[in-house]
């Protein structure tokens, strides 16, 4: 199960309600989620983690593909500072 559905289920949300929370698309919202989207536009990913109530600061554990789009400063940044949360919370 993807971590999406995941936290669409948390959320009690159907895909119905999720895309209209969303303003995403059905069929695209389906296909996020199931990970058949051949190429999501991020504006659609970070509509769908905001009507999930996902903050920025976890919008990659949605979607950890999108980290790989990053430079690759930018990906260093993140995974350091993720491992000091992991470090932080044990």
């Amino acid at each position: 199960m993807s971590e999406m559905r995941k936290r669409r289920k948390a959320a009690g949300l159907t895909l119905v309600a999720l895309a209209r929370k969303s303003g995403v698309g059905f069929s695209t919202v389906q296909a996020i989620e199931t990970g058949r989207a051949k190429s999501s536009n991020i504006k659609y990913k970070k509509a769908i983690a905001k009507a999930l109530g996902v903050s920025e600061a976890e919008f990659f554990t949605l979607w950890p593909e999108e980290l790989k789009r990053l430079p690759g400063a930018v990906q260093k940044i993140i995974k350091q500072a993720d491992a000091r949360c992991g470090e932080t919370q044990r």
